[in-house]
């Protein structure tokens, strides 16, 4: 019998559980508008991976074993989450603090003697310039082809909302993704009352930026509500 390999073992610490709920509780345009909200998680998840680590195709060469490949899936990178986030690849560093959000050789003595009022924004990514200058890019720029389409498929999902309050907050929400202006959308998330479909997207949790916490990072879920169960938890 082939002896598993450490890679091989540390993937199958790992239970797949498949997650399921009742979509005939949904309506024919509600139906309609998971294939939108899906697409446009999809790219927030892309995005976290560029904040969490880079380029993934640097990482997912072809001489990578199917292991490692999941084992890179479940971490988001080649740090071992799990193991304070210590290098499972060969010839790869120790994770920055600051993930993506910030360059590598960044220090924070550098940093904090640069003046830039957007410098510590929760939607920025700190970057340099050809001259090797700290320079602020909002994620509506650093993300722009990405954003602007999960903002157009967002939209069409609006276009399908028969809940005023999920419309009100889709469209809001789309808005913020091309302006990086969220308070307007977070109220209107708040506001919602009767919806079925519960969608969060875009930059909320700080957990991934290490080095300061300032810097959010991407998101989404999908959720259908229960509300036999909301309406019991309400009591």
């Amino acid at each position: 019998m082939e002896e598993k390999t450490e890679i091989q073992q540390k993937v199958e610490e790992f239970a797949t559980f498949r997650l399921t709920t009742d979509l005939s509780i949904l309506s024919e345009k509600e139906k309609q508008m998971l294939p939108h909200l899906l697409e446009a998680a999809q790219i927030m998840d892309d995005i976290f991976w560029t904040q969490a680590y880079g380029d993934k195709k640097e990482l997912f060469t072809e001489d990578l074993d199917d292991y490692t490949k999941k084992f890179l899936k479940i971490n988001y990178g080649p740090w071992e989450r799990l193991k304070n986030n210590e290098p499972f690849i060969e010839g790869v560093g120790t994770k920055p603090s600051g993930a993506n959000f910030y360059p590598s050789d960044m220090t924070k003595e550098e940093f904090e003697a640069w003046s830039d009022e957007t410098k510590t924004s929760l939607y920025t990514l700190i970057r340099r310039d050809d001259e090797g200058n700290l320079v602020s890019v909002p994620y509506r720029e650093a993300y722009k082809e990405q954003v602007k389409k999960a903002s157009d498929l967002i939209l069409q999902a609006a276009e399908l909302a028969e809940d005023a309050g999920l419309k009100n907050y889709l469209e809001k929400r789309a808005e913020a993704l091309l302006t990086d202006e969220y308070y307007e959308s977070d109220m209107a998330w708040m506001d919602m009352k009767n919806n079925t479909i519960e969608f969060i997207v875009g930059p909320i949790e700080n957990y991934e930026d290490q080095l300061y916490g300032y810097k959010t990072a991407h998101e989404s879920f999908i959720l259908i509500k229960d509300k036999a169960w909301s309406e019991k938890l309400e009591k």
